[in-house]
């Protein structure tokens, strides 16, 4: 990294080419941890941490890759922690609180990241002690500062409270839960702990009481975790009603096709089109054009005539792309004339050789629909309408070559 650096800073390609060093460790790292030899890997991955989170103070990061191996390396860490002796998890503890102690990781969320590993190797009152204490200090760190991090302050209970968990410290770890229930983090733990106990009732008072909290504090996106639990609360039970419920909010909130196939096994085969057609009505439209959910569904349910339909409504290359494997078989010629349509339209609005190069490349996939007129109709409409777009001329004699 240092070789990259040039007055006191590493620039853009700079950090591109020390982030790609690091891919080549990682990849060393992942397989000598496939080989079992976890602590030759924890080497790798303690080297990138060591090296790269200092070096990101002064480096581009602008395209985040960096940051990524750091994340990748501390990950990485963490899997291996699980596979080492009780004198090598004791070594790591150190390492880890030692480590996340340099003032290299304030304000970052890479010191709570290598807290929380030591914090899953606390297992005695010496350790939790010297965990408890670092926790500390950084909470009055964070107190000190102007603006106080609400997520510092959230993430420290957090870790207290997976100890004392850990430690089967049940008075402590209950008295903690009620003292700071309120925490979303600790309700989670909360919540969880209640189901490792079969306690649902109690597990679904909890997580109601998050959506009620969530919906006062218009804090939409928390609901999900809440709904999450329940579901999974709802399939311990058998609860077909309620996992119908929590599976729907969960779908149409996120458009995770996971909570469709949870709806859909729920419901007769007789009974499922007109329940699908109902969810596809139902889905924001924010949700349905980023998440392409009528596609997929359309796909999941093999209506290809419906997936027809909406490739006309939808009219561009990317929809033409992801469903041509799809549409060909069933409709070659009606989706050769939807190529024709679009890319007539997308040629005419690109204005350089990489948007001319991309879209003539396009006609090698409408030719797979065995429509040779349409082909030649397009071709023919280029080179009539836009004669003097030499690159473009040029672009479409490489991909057509002389079969037109």
């Amino acid at each position: 990294m240092n070789d990259q650096k040039r007055n006191g800073f590493v620039g853009y390609w700079g950090s591109m080419k020390a982030s790609r060093g690091a891919e080549e460790l990682l990849d060393n790292a992942e397989s000598l941890a496939g080989e079992r030899k976890y602590l030759e890997a924890i080497e790798i991955y303690q080297a990138i941490i060591e090296t790269f989170v200092p070096a990101i103070q002064y480096a581009d990061d602008s395209n985040g890759t960096i940051g990524d191996a750091i994340n990748n390396a501390v990950e990485g860490l963490k899997k291996c922690s699980v596979f080492t002796t009780e004198e090598e998890k004791d070594n790591l503890f150190k390492y880890l609180v030692r480590e996340a102690d340099k003032k290299q990781y304030h304000d970052w969320d890479w010191e709570m990241d290598l807290l929380n590993i030591a914090a899953e190797l606390t297992d005695d009152e010496i350790k939790t002690r010297i965990l408890f204490d670092q926790l500390d200090r950084i909470g009055a760190r964070e107190n000190e500062e102007t603006h106080p991090s609400e997520y510092t302050h959230e993430t420290i209970l957090k870790l207290k409270g997976i100890v004392l968990k850990k430690r089967s410290m049940i008075p402590e770890f209950k008295t903690f839960l009620r003292e700071h229930i309120n925490y979303s983090a600790i309700r989670e733990l909360a919540i969880r702990d209640a189901i490792d106990n079969n306690q649902l009732e109690e597990a679904k008072v909890l997580a109601n009481a998050g959506i009620n909290i969530a919906e006062q504090k218009m804090q939409h996106g928390c609901k999900a975790t809440w709904h999450k639990f329940l579901l999974e609360i709802a399939k311990k039970e058998s609860n077909i009603e309620d996992i119908k419920k929590h599976s729907k909010v969960l779908f149409i909130d996120s458009g995770e096709m996971e909570y469709y196939e949870e709806i859909r096994r729920q419901y007769p085969v007789s009974e499922w089109p007109e329940k699908a057609l109902e969810l596809m009505k139902e889905m924001p439209e924010r949700i349905s054009v980023i998440q392409d959910i009528p596609g997929k569904i359309y796909v999941r349910e093999e209506n290809w005539d419906g997936l027809l339909s909406f490739a006309k409504q939808r009219a561009s290359i990317y929809f033409l792309n992801r469903y041509h494997e799809h549409i060909i078989k069933h409709f070659p010629k009606e989706l050769s004339v939807l190529y024709n349509q679009v890319l007539r339209k997308e040629i005419a609005a690109a204005h350089d050789r990489s948007g001319y190069r991309h879209f003539c490349r396009i006609i090698l996939d409408m030719e797979e629909c065995g429509v040779k007129e349409d082909v030649k109709d397009l071709i023919e409409w280029i080179r009539r309408t836009y004669p003097i777009r030499i690159a473009l001329q040029d672009e479409l004699r490489k991909v057509i070559k002389n079969r037109y």
